[in-house]
């Protein structure tokens, strides 16, 4: 009975400041926003773009930032390493953040980045001291993503994308780890270990967009949400032409489902796309979302997320719950969670399954639901 007036007590607490920002909202005329992908993106400081543009060392013009991928990876596939380490020394802001350059590279230029750059806070440069970065950027909120395990090796490789409330400052917590991406990732990371020894996997702790902050106008629309799925397609695809074969998963949680669903809608190098506790993801179903990807969800009856109406008035709401019958997603067990961050709580269902959707247990001949995977490995551990 205490936990249930806890959870009613928390969505009044979320519904007044909603209904506030959703009249806010119409009165600024934010109903008739944009609904596409957004155009807008983070890009290098512009002394920084200017000597990576007239760099004339390599004998050939350099890829602008904004190229797609693919066509990185190709300028890239025809330099010399030597002329390469060069480029990593000399244009660490651009390289480190390149999607299509090399994985090493990028680990190069992102090391030197952060070696020189003041701790964004005690607990991020305790978090990160020891992994690789495939971003790393700590201008203004920052930007970073952090790899746990062996990008050479792994053959599932997932992206674990956060929602509201988080930046570089921001991205570790000692006390709630689970409450940051951090946290989640090396959760998500220690059960692949564990419960799939014989897989080689690695898991991307990703914060390439700037996340809402509490419950503003900014969380209930989608601009930040388009930004950010630009930024993560592109981040994927970069993945794709510079690890081809492997298989990739987003596992996409709150605010970071609405991300993930702009994400899904201009990139096809996703294989299966996971989303918890997701307010909605702008679109009705499944089918609308246009991916390839095998599609997941997962939202518990205790999670706060559960009172947030799941509708849409022009760029104010995001849709309904990807677990209802009619969105057509595969759902995952979420029974044994009991708050909005616990998902990837060590011993859960939904943590176990997760990571079966990662390890491609539901593909091929032998193929088993993660609902069946998860309820063996909680017998198995018991």
């Amino acid at each position: 009975m205490r936990r249930k007036t806890r959870v009613a007590r928390r969505a009044r607490s979320i519904a007044r400041p909603l209904a506030g920002v959703i009249g806010l909202g119409a009165t600024l005329g934010m109903l008739a926003a944009p609904t596409s992908v957004a155009a807008d993106r983070y890009a290098p400081q512009a002394s920084v773009v200017t000597a990576w543009e007239s760099d004339r060392s390599t004998n050939r013009s350099l890829p602008s930032p904004h190229d797609e991928p693919a066509e990185i990876a190709g300028f890239f596939a025809a330099t010399p390493p030597a002329e390469l380490r060069r480029l990593v020394r000399t244009h660490p802001e651009i390289v480190g953040a390149l999607d299509g350059a090399p994985i090493g590279a990028r680990y190069a230029a992102n090391r030197r980045l952060s070696e020189e750059s003041a701790p964004a806070s005690v607990e991020t440069e305790a978090a990160i001291r020891d992994h690789e970065l495939l971003l790393f950027d700590p201008r203004e909120r920052g930007r970073i993503a952090v790899v746990l395990g062996d990008m050479d090796t792994a053959e599932h490789i997932t992206v674990l994308v956060p929602g509201s409330d988080v930046d570089l400052a921001r991205f570790a917590e000692a006390e709630s780890p689970l409450r940051k991406p951090m946290g989640k990732a090396t959760a998500l990371h220690a059960e692949l270990t564990a419960a799939h020894p014989t897989k080689q996997t690695a898991v991307i702790a990703w914060l390439g967009y700037q996340t809402p902050e509490g419950l503003g106008l900014d969380a209930i629309s989608g601009s930040l949400a388009r930004q950010g799925g630009a930024e993560l397609a592109d981040f994927v695809d970069g993945l794709r032409v510079q690890l081809p074969g492997r298989q990739i998963s987003l596992i996409c949680h709150s605010y970071g489902a609405v991300v993930c669903g702009q994400a899904a809608l201009v990139t096809s190098a996703v294989d299966d796309l996971v989303l918890l506790a997701a307010p909605g993801v702008r679109v009705d179903s499944v089918d609308e979302l246009h991916t390839r990807a095998r599609v997941w969800a997962g939202r518990a009856d205790e999670d706060w997320i559960t009172h947030i109406p799941g509708w849409r008035i022009g760029d104010l709401g995001h849709g309904p719950d990807p677990t209802a019958a009619d969105f057509g997603a595969r759902i995952l067990p979420t029974e044994d969670v009991t708050a909005h961050d616990d998902y990837f709580a060590p011993g859960t269902d939904s943590l176990a399954a997760v990571a079966e959707v990662v390890v491609g247990s539901h593909i091929g001949p032998q193929a088993e639901s993660p609902a069946a995977g998860a309820a063996q490995h909680r017998e198995t551990n018991r």
